[in-house]
């Protein structure tokens, strides 16, 4: 007969299901992929080099999951792929769940410690997560956007080049200075705010992974491409249609079109060469001659 243990499922049967699906949260394995669907596939392992492949063949919302091990492999016994084509059936009927893991009977190597793996994720571990209420999220569906504020930290030997290069040549305003800081509006509603102090110089900027590129739109590229040329910043040699340059106080951006299609940049068409980007990366991008 197959190892099977039937627990109490009180709750609303498809959040149940819901709760099966998330596996890492009852079943103590390490987890990768998705089992949220019919069809998703993930591999479960123990330890050391054991694995478990499996597919979700069937799910019937608020009634029954059904897992196909694919592949495994168990290194503690003989009989190492004994879970390959054995399946995981999760049936909902009234407020019961009842889990079956059929083929595994106690004619199999593995039985014994399958009943007691099973009895501890399934009666105590998933039995537990069922009764548990899902934690409540406030403002669910709250949209979040970028701001219109930015600052940054720089050295304080950078203050005249940021004023002359980010008044001068791109046009900001200065609107209110101190001792500590400068705060730059570059249009309507944009505010960059330098904030002084004995920090590191900031030559090397461009040359880290973690650098964060800014965008910056302008109306006649062109002509704005000119002034930033011509006003003697770092010029990136990144492989991408636009100009990446490395303003005083370190930042670097990307200068668009400000009508320009982007939305290569947000997956849709063929976009940089990502590759070339990695690859440039690894080595600190060279300035462009």
């Amino acid at each position: 007969m197959d190892f099977s243990k039937t627990i109490s499922a009180k709750g609303n049967p498809d959040e149940t299901i819901k709760k099966i699906a998330n596996v890492p949260q009852w079943w103590g394995i390490t987890f990768s992929g998705s089992a949220q669907k019919q069809g998703d596939t993930f591999t479960a392992s123990m330890s050391g080099d054991s694995f478990f492949n499996i597919t979700v063949e069937e799910l019937i919302h608020g009634k029954r999951v059904v897992w196909l091990v694919t592949d495994c492999h168990m290194p503690w016994y003989k009989e190492q792929k004994e879970w390959t084509g054995t399946r995981m059936i999760f049936d909902i009927i009234g407020n019961a769940l009842t889990f079956t893991h059929k083929g595994i009977t106690p004619e199999k190597e593995c039985y014994k410690d399958c009943e007691k793996g099973w009895n501890q994720f399934i009666g105590t571990a998933l039995a537990d997560y069922l009764e548990r209420p899902e934690a409540k999220t406030e403002n669910v569906g709250q949209r979040v956007t970028l701001g219109n504020h930015m600052s940054v930290i720089v050295p304080k030997q950078d203050r005249d080049a940021i004023r002359e290069f980010y008044q001068n040549v791109l046009g900001a305003a200065l609107t209110k200075a101190d001792k500590e800081k400068d705060i730059l509006k570059l249009n309507d509603d944009t505010f960059l705010v330098f904030l002084y102090g004995d920090v590191p110089d900031s030559g090397e900027f461009q040359r880290t992974a973690r650098s964060m590129w800014l965008e910056l739109k302008a109306d006649n590229v062109e002509e704005t491409k000119k002034k930033i040329e011509n006003a003697g910043v770092t010029i990136l040699n990144v492989p991408d249609p636009h100009l990446y340059f490395q303003a005083p106080g370190g930042q670097c951006w990307r200068l668009v079109q400000t009508d320009e299609d982007l939305s290569f940049y947000e997956g849709g068409g063929k976009g940089p060469d990502v590759k070339r980007i990695k690859d440039d990366a690894k080595d600190g991008f060279k300035t462009a001659k």
